[in-house]
């Protein structure tokens, strides 16, 4: 019996053990994948880094410089409605802590709300922005 339940505890801590493994991997990977997709928007490389950011949130949905990097591809490449629906998905997610900073994100949304006759928006980002400054 005291082997069984040994046997079992090891199995235990060996799935435990994996799945940090995993998800240690994971984080540090993925810090990666956005500089490079950084790089493709700075570059002009649109339709690759459109096709990239796409495919970086089927496997995490709630990154939010996954979604800023998306909305600024869109924004350069004229598709200013799919800029600010990426846009409103990193409002909601509200995470400035990394490549996406939050007074540059704030005119960039703003902007775009006026460009599609949306004054109250627009001035609730600006609002957000003066009080930032």
């Amino acid at each position: 019996m005291d082997a069984g339940i040994l046997i079992l505890l090891i199995i235990l801590f060996g799935s435990f053990l994996g799945v940090l493994v995993f998800f240690l991997i994971k984080s540090l990977a993925a810090p990666r994948k956005i500089g490079s997709l950084q790089e493709q928007v700075k570059q002009g490389k649109i339709s690759q880094a459109i096709r990239n950011a796409k495919q970086l949130l089927i496997k995490d949905p709630r990154n939010a410089e996954a979604h800023y990097l998306l909305g600024q591809a869109y924004t350069q490449d004229g598709k200013k409605e799919l800029a600010l629906m990426a846009y409103k998905t990193v409002n909601q997610l509200s995470d400035f802590s990394g490549i996406c900073k939050e007074t540059e994100f704030r005119k960039n949304i703003a902007d775009l709300f006026l460009q599609f006759g949306q004054q109250e928006e627009a001035l609730k980002e600006y609002l957000l922005l003066a009080k930032l400054e």
